[in-house]
């Protein structure tokens, strides 16, 4: 199994949960990481 690491910080966007969802979806491994072991606070975008 192929494993990916995204590394992210506060105000991430709908990219990172739409890729994440996307990379999982094939059957990647994938692990999200930030500077420091905090709780992140992401943006959401209304359309």
């Amino acid at each position: 199994m192929t494993r990916i690491l995204i590394v992210t910080g506060d105000g991430s966007t709908p990219d990172l949960d739409y890729g994440v969802f996307r990379m999982r979806e094939e059957g990647f491994d994938v692990t999200i990481a930030a500077p420091k072991k905090k709780r992140l606070h992401v943006v959401i975008h209304q359309q």
